[in-house]
This record gives structure tokens, C-alpha cells and sequence, in this order.
């Protein structure tokens, strides 16, 4: 196994910084309420291309999203509330302020990311046929996912909305980071997971 197996990848939107803020003590108060660890363990963000396995240099990664994000305009993104997702919580930006049309912005981020990306990806990557694109991408903010059971759904979201809104009711999507993951993903990769801030993007 060579070191690179170890990491993946991910590229995404960094949200402002009350969302953050809120964002960073939910998963707190997750974990002091109900042992949750999981969801907070990454940062707070919204992912706009998730997890990938390369074996490309960073600085080509790099060198892609530049040219593929050359004149790319931020958007304005809307808090649509905590959903659920699968098993977990997360807060949804997907939509303009009417609840059901796509943010065109965050669809063109998504798809934008996915053509520079998609080259360098590792053909053995686990997560290559599970990362949603197009019509399938939902742009959120995870606040519990994978050690939250099903069956406590309802409980945990009702608690958090007590709280109020979690985080801004918009914020400009200008700021988008690629980061990397290291962990032992053949087993509980939530004990061994460690992450680096590899590159800032502001537009």
C-alpha cells in the first residue's frame, strides 16, 4: 500500500462566519449531549466536490482548479433549514430563497470542480461511484452523520431547532478550500482521521 492510498481529497465551500461558527457548537453540543464525534471531526463546510483518491501532484490539482474556475462570479446562498440526509442532519444552501429552484451558482461550482477533478482521479476510488453530480448534488452543511442513529433523527432535530436558525440566513460563497484527508479507511476511519488546509481559493 502506497502512502497516497491513504488520502483523499475534497474540494470545498467555506461558509461565512457566523454559519461556521454555528455550525462548529452544534457539533459540539452534539458531542457533550449525545456522543456524536463524527460530523465533527471535519470543518464546517459545504462540499462541492466530495471525497476523491489521487495519486496527482497537489500543485496539479491546483493548477486545474485555476484554469477551470477562471472568471467564476460567487453567489449568494440561502439556509433552507436542517433536513435529513440518509441518516444524518445537515443544514441545506441547495435552493434560491423560493425553497425549490437549484442555486445555478453552486451548480456551476459543482460542475466546474467535478471537470477539473474527474482527470486525476484514482481508477480504484471507493467513493467515485457514491459522490452525487448534477441533478443529484445537494449543496448542505452536515451537522450529525455517521454515528447518529436513524431512529434518533426526529429527536436530534427538533432539539437543535429549538436553537433557532443554525447559522446565516445567506452568505456570499467566495471563499472555497481544497483540503486533504488522511486516515485508515479499511477500518473505523473516524479514530485515525487527520486533515490539511492545502489551498484557498477567494473569488
Amino acid at each position: 500500500m502506497t502512502e497516497t492510498s491513504n488520502y483523499r481529497y475534497g474540494f470545498y465551500l467555506r461558509p461565512d462566519y457566523a454559519t461556521s461558527k454555528a455550525i462548529a457548537d452544534a457539533h459540539q453540543l452534539l458531542r457533550a449531549q449525545y456522543g456524536f464525534i463524527t460530523a465533527g471531526l471535519f470543518m464546517p463546510h459545504a462540499t462541492i466536490k466530495g471525497f476523491y483518491r489521487s495519486d496527482a501532484d497537489i500543485a496539479d490539482m491546483v493548477t486545474r482548479l485555476d484554469a477551470a474556475f477562471a472568471g467564476f462570479k460567487p453567489c449568494t446562498v440561502y439556509n433552507g433549514g436542517i433536513i435529513k440526509m440518509g441518516s444524518g442532519l445537515v443544514t441545506s444552501w441547495q435552493h434560491l430563497p423560493d425553497g425549490v429552484t437549484p442555486n445555478p451558482g453552486l451548480i456551476e461550482a459543482s460542475d466546474r470542480s467535478w471537470a477539473a477533478l474527474e482527470p486525476l482521479i484514482h481508477p480504484d476510488c471507493d467513493f467515485r461511484h457514491r459522490d452525487p453530480r448534477g441533478s443529484q448534488f445537494h449543496a448542505h452543511i452536515t451537522v450529525a452523520m455517521a454515528d447518529i442513529p436513524r431512529k434518533m433523527q426526529d429527536e436530534v432535530m427538533a432539539f437543535l431547532n429549538e436553537g433557532g436558525r443554525l447559522g446565516s440566513t445567506s452568505f456570499v460563497a467566495n471563499t472555497y478550500h481544497l483540503f486533504r484527508f488522511k486516515a485508515d479507511w479499511q477500518a473505523n476511519w473516524w479514530h485515525t482521521l487527520t486533515w490539511d488546509l492545502l489551498h484557498s481559493w477567494q473569488f
